[in-house]
């Protein structure tokens, strides 16, 4: 056992510096991904109309429902996925040798990857979720049914995943896309050498894109986001 003497000579442990850019980037990630996970949900319901039925927004409680359960969805797949690529912090992290964005052909790969996880995570869990509540909140669903419907989710999770997986796929690549060319602004930004930059601008380019993605799904034509689908 190591005596008194030696305890004051070894000194405090050094202090665990916190990685803010990873941090920042992962939270800025996650607020898109989960943007794009409520668009891809409430453009998708707009896919479900036959060709003799006028294609309509959701109503107003129904689009709070659904598009809080795909971004929930959204933030579950791309916050653990920017935290985990970004990365540590580097050896020599006050030196010449410092992080460096990834290049647009990787962000166009991991768009990719989010763009098939978001679906599947969303069909498994969140979509099925929120159309037990809204039963629930309809009154045709029971308290005791809800409670035996959230059990079942847990046996019929890979069957969930793959039928409603599916009938989000289309939307999901759509949004992988467009995830791969937000996320890779926002990687520059992030990692810029000017402080205030990365600081403030990675929060602006977020802010921005998510605006941009909400205001297309809430503003377009129910024809053309149709399409989208």
């Amino acid at each position: 056992m190591a005596s008194t003497d030696q305890v004051a000579e070894a000194g405090p442990a050094p202090a665990v510096e916190t990685d803010w850019p990873r941090i920042r980037f992962a939270v800025a990630l996650a607020l898109y991904g989960g943007t794009l996970g409520a668009a891809v949900i409430l453009v998708n319901f707009l896919t479900r109309f036959e060709d003799f039925e006028v294609a309509q927004h959701l109503s107003f409680g129904a689009s709070l429902l659904f598009g809080t359960g795909g971004a929930l969805a959204g933030v579950a797949v791309a916050g653990p996925l920017a935290y985990l690529i970004f990365g540590g912090l580097p050896k020599f992290y006050r030196s010449r040798h410092r992080r460096r964005p990834r290049s647009l052909m990787t962000w166009l790969t991991l768009g990719f990857g989010f763009g098939v996880m978001l679906p599947i995570v969303m069909g498994a869990v969140f979509l099925p979720t929120a159309q037990h509540v809204e039963g629930f909140l309809a009154g045709i669903v029971s308290v005791p049914g809800l409670l035996t419907k959230s059990v079942d989710l847990i046996g019929l999770f890979f069957s969930f995943a793959v039928i409603l997986g599916f009938r989000l796929l289309v939307t999901g690549i759509l949004a992988g896309g467009l995830f791969a060319v937000g996320g890779w602004a926002i990687d520059r930004l992030n990692l810029s050498e000017d402080p205030t930059t990365a600081k403030y601008g990675t929060w602006a380019m977020a802010a921005i894109l998510s605006v941009a993605v909400m205001a297309v799904v809430a503003l377009g034509s129910e024809s053309f986001l149709g399409r989208l689908g």
